[in-house]
């Protein structure tokens, strides 16, 4: 019967240098940081775009309208 292997610990814990990183360059608490790893992964260019997005509180789908500039262009 073949040996069986007991399933390793897997460490849920963000890696401290990423995290050290997101903080000190963008600004983010380290609660904020381990988040957006959890949530994103490893992939670096992915975490700098949401630890940026983030820190100045700008979502990429939110838009401001002026819907009384709007309403103003259907008009004529």
């Amino acid at each position: 019967m073949p040996e069986q292997r007991k399933p390793e610990a897997r460490s849920f814990a963000p890696p401290s240098a990423v995290m050290s990183d997101l903080v000190r360059t963008y600004g983010i608490t380290r609660d904020q940081a381990r988040r957006l790893i959890n949530k994103i992964g490893k992939n670096r260019a992915k975490l700098d775009e949401a630890a940026r997005m983030l820190k100045t509180g700008v979502l990429p789908e939110t838009r401001t309208v002026d819907r009384s500039a709007r309403r103003q262009d259907d008009i004529r």
